[in-house]
């Protein structure tokens, strides 16, 4: 353990940040179709490097501060399931290893410091309190490094077994290669991804059903990467246009991203929901107004609500989606015939046994028969009364 490996190791947990070099670039450049912010300054940069827009450093925009105590526990019980009892029990003799020998006193300091930093720093800007469903797999994501440092402490404690055992050293490359084959055995089918294509293909049915030119407008992770990775990414439906209507808000929205759109109207500098307050922000009627007769608009999964109710556009479901039209221009009866709805002869759900309550395939199930219920009800509604129909 020396100055230079320690140097060497630190340039390399530092290697992964240099993704983040494209962005200031692509900004400067406005070649981004999909962007998170204004990085053509140093402190549009550190805004978005930092997620100021969440506060500082934190998971959710609320004031609240993380619970250390809380989330050490999650820690400690995903650590269990992930790495294992004897992982840990390994790790936990690796931490012990400098009470007899010095030799390794330094590295072992090394990662286990690091391990208390990351936990400190972590636990006390995780401010998400309720850590279940999907919030559980967000929290999960972040555990990675500290199991990462778990791991290596780990591999001490085997050292040091394996050391007191005096077992021959050509067998020590082997046991440990065991111990990760067992591993990789064990998770191998729940970790196998690669035929799994239920958030694409719920991104793909949903595209393949929309009129041409469409306008979606988005909130939330599921629908809004989705469709973008899809449109940009993929070059599925090129002639459909995703705005995000958190994003759409923010006054580098337009200039950098809106450049790209030369079909939307959009009616001033940013999106507001409280827009009559403000003469150069739209709400979503005004942006409504300019772009409805135009193209089709649609809001998909999780609408955003303005400070006033949209007076003169209705909403109708639209399978996962709603569709905006202008009210009294639509028969509803007719529409109610031919409404698109989730159906499983045109589009297969996620199974529910094959994934937890934390991954984004549950949220498309869950997302599906809500929007079966939404068209399910609209239905009902219009349907005509037995008067009616004699």
């Amino acid at each position: 353990f020396t100055f230079r490996n320690t140097l060497g190791l630190t340039l390399a947990g530092f290697l992964p940040g240099l993704a983040y070099l494209q962005l200031p670039l692509a900004s400067y450049l406005k070649t981004a179709r999909v962007s998170w912010g204004d990085q053509t300054t140093f402190s549009g940069f550190m805004f978005h490097v930092l997620r100021e827009d969440y506060g500082t450093l934190k998971l959710v925009k609320t004031e609240e501060t993380g619970d250390v105590i809380l989330n050490s526990k999650y820690l400690i019980s995903d650590l269990h399931k992930e790495l294992t009892i004897s992982v840990l029990i390994l790790a936990g003799i690796g931490l012990a290893c400098p009470l007899w020998t010095r030799r390794r006193f330094y590295w072992i300091s090394f990662l286990a410091l690091n391990v208390v930093s990351y936990l400190g720093f972590f636990c006390s800007f995780a401010n998400i309190k309720d850590i279940s469903g999907l919030y559980h797999g967000v929290i999960e994501r972040f555990w990675m490094q500290p199991c990462i440092y778990v791991v290596l402490l780990a591999g001490e404690g085997l050292n040091a077994l394996l050391n007191i055992s005096r077992l021959s050293k050509n067998m020590v490359l082997p046991v440990a290669f065991l111990i990760v084959a067992l591993r990789v055995h064990s998770n191998y089918e729940l970790c196998n991804r690669s035929e799994n294509h239920d958030v694409e293909n719920f991104g793909r049915h949903m595209l393949s059903i929309m009129p041409s030119h469409a306008i979606l407008l988005t909130s939330g992770d599921l629908s809004t990467n989705t469709f973008r990775y899809l449109t940009v990414g993929e070059g599925v439906r090129p002639d459909i246009d995703v705005l995000d209507m958190s994003f759409m808000g923010s006054p580098w929205f337009i200039p950098i991203v809106g450049k790209h759109m030369p079909r939307v109207t959009f009616p001033g500098i940013g999106y507001s929901p409280r827009a009559r307050f403000n003469k150069h922000l739209f709400d979503l009627e005004m942006f409504l107004d300019a772009n409805i007769e135009k193209r089709p608009v649609f809001v998909c999964l999780k609408p955003r609500k303005d400070s006033r109710p949209l007076s003169k556009y209705d909403m109708l479901p639209y399978s996962f989606c709603h569709q905006f039209v202008r009210k009294g221009t639509v028969d509803t009866l007719s529409y109610g015939k031919n409404m698109p709805t989730p159906d499983f002869r045109t589009y297969l759900p996620p199974r529910a046994e094959k994934f937890d309550e934390g991954s984004w395939e549950t949220v498309v199930l869950h997302e599906y028969w809500n929007a079966k219920y939404m068209c399910s009800l609209y239905l009902l509604f219009f349907s005509p009364s037995p008067s009616y129909i004699h």
